[in-house]
């Protein structure tokens, strides 16, 4: 089994995610209530969110629990979403979540295309230096 673990960062009006290992119920709810905690400290500033999802894994107990049907995250200042993804497929039971929002939602499987959605939503580009570094490692 790999361990789980997520991180959750700040660059300018750009939210950063990392997710990786195999999701258990309780990391998946502590993640959520720290990234609406994130979302929260945005507002009332428009902001981006990308997530690497790559090596992520979710049991199908963690993904069809009832506990986050009443979950609800405020994304009212979100304007765009990105996911890099191992494959498209990995990530599709999330997307009932996105169907109320405004927002255009990206899921990518090409970290040459995910660096440039990245590159193109965060206004001071020197801000990117540690990005780059972070997305360089993985």
């Amino acid at each position: 089994m790999n361990v789980n673990s997520y991180s959750i960062d700040k660059i300018d009006n750009l939210i950063v995610v990392s997710q990786s290992g195999e999701w258990n119920l309780a990391t998946d709810i502590e993640y959520l209530a720290k990234l609406n905690d994130i979302f929260m400290s945005m507002r009332p500033h428009s902001f981006y969110v990308f997530v690497d999802m790559r090596g992520w894994q979710v049991p199908d107990s963690v993904k069809n629990t009832r506990i986050k049907e009443t979950l609800r995250m405020d994304r009212r200042s979100q304007i765009g979403e990105c996911w890099l993804t191992d494959n498209l497929d990995m990530s599709s039971y999330i997307l009932t979540h996105f169907e109320q929002f405004d927002f255009e939602l990206t899921r990518l499987t090409d970290p040459k295309k995910a660096l440039d959605w990245v590159s193109s939503k965060v206004p001071n580009k020197q801000n990117l230096d540690p990005f780059l570094n972070w997305f360089g490692s993985k």
